[in-house]
């Protein structure tokens, strides 16, 4: 009896060392593949650790967010990225993980979440870090279109002391604000005078476009008046210009929306791009 004892406890050490000598492997193997930028096979090895390993392992909770980031696949990174700060011991992990949470947050365009964030960092942390938690302030409060904040949080991110630098940061918040306040209903107001809209905002095709068709029809309401009666003028014409005229007029507010979209986001890549240039030539 205690001979068949004794080797059911070693037949199961057996595989128990077997078991978890495999996880390891895999563990290791999952990590080749995320270098090779295979992610949705490291995925499924980090999964099958992470399930075996009783979900306590924080570092596969990082690598399946890192994973997930790199899939471009916000929710899921977040998720995970929120379990690897639960499991993390250490405070530096922690940290790392807190920051890749506020980037996170910042990339699907939630400010608030990412100050929320921001502001339960502890008051410990080294001065690199502060200034990448300025950094991040920057773009949130930029977003949130406050930009006198953002202005302010940038420039202690660079650690501006230079004159010259200040005054190109200021340039670009000028630009920024000054995009913010234009008035996406002017072009629409505009284009009373077909095409006159399109052309306040550079979009000289679509003016061209606009101020034909309404011309042409325009042209042809007038011949159809000289050659056939007022209400066969009216009923066979005038809706197609109509339509055309209004269309003109909502097109000029929409490509002005558009306009000012895409100039925001211009504006904000330029911050990102001269951050990355200042702390290339601090290198």
């Amino acid at each position: 009896m205690k001979r068949l004892l004794f080797l059911h406890i070693a037949v199961f050490s057996f595989f128990v060392g077997l078991f978890s000598q495999s996880l390891e492997e895999t563990k290791i193997h999952a990590k080749a593949l995320y270098q090779q930028g295979e992610y949705i096979n490291a995925i499924t090895d980090l999964r099958r650790v992470l399930f075996f390993g009783n979900n306590s392992d924080p570092e596969i909770c990082l690598l399946l967010g890192d994973c997930y980031r790199n899939m471009h696949d916000a929710p899921k990174a977040l998720y995970y990225y929120n379990l690897a700060f639960d499991l993390f011991s250490s405070d530096s992990m922690k940290l790392e993980t807190k920051f890749n949470i506020v980037f996170l947050h910042l990339v699907t365009n939630e400010p608030n979440y990412s100050l929320t964030e921001l502001f339960s960092l502890p008051d410990s942390i080294s001065e690199k870090e502060k200034l990448r938690a300025n950094l991040y302030f920057a773009l949130a409060y930029y977003q949130l279109s406050d930009f006198e904040l953002s202005n302010k949080y940038f420039l202690q991110s660079i650690g501006c002391i230079d004159n010259v630098v200040a005054c190109k940061v200021d340039s670009l918040y000028c630009l920024a604000v000054k995009n913010y306040r234009f008035n996406v209903n002017l072009p629409m107001f505009l284009s009373i005078i077909p095409g006159f809209g399109q052309l306040y905002i550079g979009e000289y095709e679509a003016a061209l476009n606009s101020f034909l068709l309404t011309a042409l029809f325009g042209g042809l309401y007038v011949f159809s008046l000289a050659n056939l009666s007022a209400l066969d003028a009216v009923l066979t014409v005038v809706p197609w210009f109509h339509r055309y005229y209004q269309g003109g007029l909502l097109q000029a507010k929409s490509l002005a929306e558009k306009r000012k979209e895409y100039r925001n986001i211009e504006y904000y890549n330029a911050l990102i791009d001269f951050y990355i240039d200042m702390e290339r030539n601090t290198q």
